[in-house]
């Protein structure tokens, strides 16, 4: 069975997204490991004799994981996997290392309630962790629903006559393996054009059968999705971190904040 990695911080946000993830695995059944990073504040860790912080952090690594069993404890028992709890002061760096070492397909992470759905990423553990990892990050809004993974919008710089690169295919072939599960997942690729006077078009069986490819106009590529998606429910946002240039316009966009409030879709970024 395959496995993922919860990374909790153990505040609301981070529960909702287990909740997420225990419906999740009951229609993709995979084993779920769960990691905490913690650190102990400096100040303390400076003051006092070293002895008295490795106390201190076994102590705390103790609290930790019985958080940790308590979690695994409200999965079945053939989802359960295994709890790191790891004293380190780059949680990202850590999350990044153990998903590679457990051989996780997947990391699962929240974001926070008042967090953006990109913009105010920047900062935080989610952020670095997806710019860090080379484990795909699936990033979970506050108090969003899990529902099958049936609709995906791609977005793509490819145009409509261009032939498909070799990382486009790279990463539809990827997509195609991790909603596996779901008999015929419909992938839209979209391509946001900057002629704001460019009518939506959307192309069936393209670039392959039982596809579609749509074009549309927007200022910007952000406003184009948030635009598609105010019109078409989708149930994940998969965007390929290769395709540099898109994924740091729409990291940088100061329109973000939108796309929490209309939180629809998780964000799944795999490279």
């Amino acid at each position: 069975m395959k496995n993922l990695l919860f990374a909790t911080d153990f505040s609301e946000s981070s529960r909702n997204s287990f909740q997420f993830v225990k419906a999740m695995i009951d229609k993709y059944p995979m084993k779920v490991n769960v990691i905490h990073v913690f650190d102990i504040p400096i100040p303390t860790a400076t003051t006092l004799a070293s002895n008295a912080v490795m106390g201190m952090i076994k102590e705390r690594e103790s609290a930790v994981n019985r958080h940790l069993v308590k979690m695994l404890d409200e999965l079945p028992k053939e989802n359960q996997g295994e709890k790191y709890a790891i004293h380190g002061t780059y949680p990202s760096t850590e999350i990044s290392e153990m998903a590679e070492k457990s051989n996780a397909m997947l990391i699962v992470m929240a974001l926070r309630q008042k967090y953006s759905f990109f913009e105010r990423l920047i900062g935080t553990t989610t952020a670095h962790t997806i710019q860090k990892s080379k484990i795909p990050v699936l990033a979970i809004p506050n108090g969003l629903k899990f529902t099958d993974f049936d609709d995906i919008l791609f977005p793509t710089q490819m145009k409509v006559g261009d032939e498909m690169k070799e990382r486009e295919l790279k990463a539809l072939k990827w997509l195609h393996e991790f909603v596996g599960m779901v008999e015929k997942p419909d992938i839209h690729m979209i391509h946001i054009s900057s002629d704001k006077n460019q009518v939506s078009t959307t192309i069936q069986d393209k670039p392959f059968p039982g596809m579609e490819f749509t074009v549309t106009g927007a200022k910007s590529i952000e406003e184009g999705i948030l635009s598609f998606l105010e019109k078409k429910s989708m149930d994940l946002l998969a965007v390929y971190k290769p395709n540099r240039p898109f994924w740091e316009r729409i990291y940088h966009s100061s329109v973000t904040r939108k796309f929490l409030e209309q939180n629809k879709a998780p964000l799944l970024v795999f490279s």
